[in-house]
C-alpha cells in the first residue's frame, strides 16, 4: 500500500485529522531530514499548520515532497509524519545524471540559502537598532550636558551679581533689623532713615553732608565709615571731612 499524500490544498483536511489524533506541535522537514519549520511552543496547532503551509506556498520554496511531523505535545516521542506534495507528484531526475537524493539536496541548498539570506537582514535589522539606541543616547547626553553648561552659565551669572549687589544686600538688611532708636544711614540711593522713609538722600549730596555733619550718634557714624571702606573708598576722605578732619 503506498503512502498517503496530502497536498497544499489539503490544509483543512489536515487540520481536522489533528483535531481528531490531538496532533498538537508540528514542524517541517524535507526528505533528507532537514528542519525546515521548526515546533513552535507559542503557536497553537492550527495556526502552526498555516504557518507551514504558507511557508510551502512561497515560490522560493521547490516543488516536490516534504514531511509534516506532528506530535501530541512538545515533549511526545512519538511522531506522526504526513507527506505533502507540492506541485506535480511525477518529477522527473534532472538530466545531469543526480539521481533524486541529489536534487532534494539541491532544493535543500536553495532553502538554506533562503534562510541565510533571512538571518542576514534580521542580523543587519537588529544592527540598526541598536545604532538608533546609541543615537538616542548620544543625543540625550549631549541635551544634559548643554542643560549643564546652561546651569553652569546662570550660576556663574548669579555669582558676579551676588558679589556685585552683596554689600547694598547687607547694608539694606542691617538697617532692617538694626534698632529704630539708632538711625542708620541708608545705603547709596536707597531710603533715608526715619523719620522721612519717603525722602531718598543721595551720597555726598547737600542732604547727606548735612546729615552727617549733624549726626551725634556714633554707632552710626561708625556704621556709613565702614560701609564707605569697604564699597566706596573713593569717597572715605570726604566723608571723613565732613567732621573737620585734614586727611
Amino acid at each position: 500500500m503506498g503512502e498517503k499524500i496530502y497536498y497544499l490544498s489539503d490544509l483543512a483536511k489536515i487540520i481536522s485529522v489533528a483535531n481528531e489524533m490531538g496532533l498538537k506541535a508540528w514542524k517541517l522537514e524535507n526528505y533528507t531530514g532537514a528542519e525546515l519549520q521548526k515546533y513552535s511552543p507559542t503557536v497553537k496547532a492550527p495556526e502552526a499548520l498555516e504557518k507551514i503551509f504558507k511557508y510551502l506556498s512561497s515560490e522560493l520554496i521547490p516543488d516536490g515532497k516534504y514531511k509534516l511531523v506532528g506530535k501530541t505535545g512538545f515533549k511526545a516521542t512519538h511522531r506522526t509524519e504526513i507527506t505533502i506534495q507540492k506541485g506535480a507528484d511525477n518529477l522527473q531526475p534532472v538530466n545531469n545524471g543526480l539521481n533524486t537524493s541529489m536534487a532534494y539536496a539541491d532544493y535543500n541548498s536553495v532553502i538554506q540559502e533562503n534562510a541565510k539570506l533571512k538571518a542576514d537582514n534580521y542580523y543587519y535589522t537588529e544592527q540598526i537598532k541598536v545604532l538608533h539606541e546609541q543615537i538616542s543616547e548620544l543625543r540625550a547626553e549631549l541635551d544634559e550636558e548643554s542643560e549643564q553648561e546652561e546651569n553652569e552659565t546662570k550660576s556663574s551669572i548669579y555669582e558676579t551679581m551676588a558679589k556685585e549687589y552683596a554689600p547694598q544686600i547687607i547694608n539694606l538688611v542691617s538697617q532692617y533689623f538694626a534698632p529704630k532708636s539708632q538711625p542708620v544711614m541708608a545705603s547709596f540711593a536707597d531710603a533715608a532713615p526715619a523719620p522721612e522713609p519717603a525722602k531718598k538722600i543721595i551720597r555726598f549730596s547737600p542732604e547727606y553732608n548735612e546729615h552727617w555733619r549733624t549726626c551725634t550718634d556714633q554707632t552710626a557714624v561708625n556704621n556709613e565709615y565702614n560701609y564707605l571702606q569697604a564699597n566706596r573708598p573713593d569717597k572715605l576722605q570726604e566723608f571723613i571731612n565732613l567732621f573737620g578732619g585734614n586727611g
